[in-house]
């Protein structure tokens, strides 16, 4: 619904700490990294001499114990000692003992992590971008590493904040802030990380402008544009396309065309008549060449300027609103529904 870019880190799978050494075996662990129901975790060990056996005893992080092996081993030979692990991220430790035919024995400690999930996303929150408080939420599919913020304005960059977040589970919203700067924000490139260094982008533009203007005088019950009120329209659209040449390298414009009544007549006929007023209005100014995407919505007597009671005349409720943003506008007040039209 706005406009946004979506980048990832290339993933690769086999995530795996460096190979440790011991005189007698070498151990690495694979997968710390799994996507859900593809892969799974393992100690990977490279005998350098016979072994009777080799085996692994682990202590998980919230107190479960899992035992690995034993199976021996030829010298020369790398064997995976797999194991299975829920969603979610866990810490282990404990040892790896090698015994050999003769049953003495050797031991190294091992600690790893491992994360099993889906794919990496990202998600903003549209409700949470705040740009009176300079803020927004982040939402990450796993355990956070850090977060960053590029503020861009129409001319360009304003600032950017960087973020060392604390592993936070998948999940978890997160508020980032960015410092006060100088200049309107047009644009906000957001990057969240994963604790092992991928990312996702998403590139926000909460930018949106009221056009102000004159709001045309239909005859009672009618949505045709009068010739006596098209220098109204002419005059709005003007100061749109303006707007338009300011930021259209920037945004990726939309005109929203919002309808509204007073509270004569009939509810539902209102309701109707607004939303044919909204689409005459978008219509003339299609005719005239703007060339982006248009989209009306009616709101009748449902979002009253001035608040009366029923069957009052009130010429401040029969108008409309010209607003060029990149997506829709939030549901308030002013505007109580979301199922905009497109032209």
């Amino acid at each position: 619904m706005w406009s946004r870019t979506i980048v990832a880190m290339l993933l690769t799978l086999a995530f795996s700490l460096p190979a440790q050494a011991g005189s007698l075996f070498q151990y690495e662990v694979v997968n710390q990294l799994c996507l859900k129901g593809r892969d799974k975790p393992a100690v990977r060990v490279i005998a350098n001499e016979d072994f009777k056996s080799i085996l692994i005893e682990l202590e998980r992080s919230d107190g479960k114990s899992i035992t690995l092996g034993p199976r021996a081993m030829k010298e020369g030979q790398t064997y995976d000692f797999t194991f299975s692990q829920e969603d979610g991220d866990f810490y282990y430790e404990g040892e790896i003992t090698g015994t050999y035919p003769s049953d003495d024995a050797y031991s190294v400690p091992i600690d790893f992590s491992v994360f099993v999930g889906g794919n990496l996303s990202m998600e903003v929150p549209r409700d949470s971008i705040d740009l009176g408080s300079e803020s927004l939420i982040i939402i990450l599919t796993r355990p956070a590493g850090k977060a960053e913020i590029e503020v861009l304005g129409v001319d360009g960059a304003l600032g950017e904040q960087e973020y060392e977040l604390d592993g936070e589970a998948p999940g978890t919203p997160i508020t980032l802030e960015w410092d006060a700067m100088r200049g309107e924000v047009v644009k906000l490139i957001v990057r969240g990380y994963d604790k092992w260094g991928f990312y996702m982008q998403e590139d926000i533009t909460p930018w949106s402008l009221e056009i102000p203007h004159d709001d045309v005088h239909f005859a009672t019950g009618s949505d045709v544009i009068e010739e006596t009120e098209k220098p109204k329209l002419d005059k709005a659209y003007a100061e749109i396309m303006e707007t338009v040449d300011r930021y259209g390298h920037m945004v990726e414009i939309k005109l929203f065309i919002g309808g509204y009544t007073d509270t004569v007549g009939d509810r539902g006929s209102n309701q109707g008549l607004s939303e044919r007023r909204a689409r005459s209005i978008s219509k003339y100014f299609r005719s005239k060449g703007f060339n982006r995407p248009v989209y009306f919505q009616g709101f009748g007597e449902d979002a009253l300027a001035t608040e009366t009671d029923d069957s009052v005349d009130e010429i401040r409720n029969r108008r409309a609103v010209y607003l060029l943003a990149a997506w829709p506008p939030n549901r308030s007040a002013n505007f109580p529904r979301g199922n905009w039209k497109p032209l």
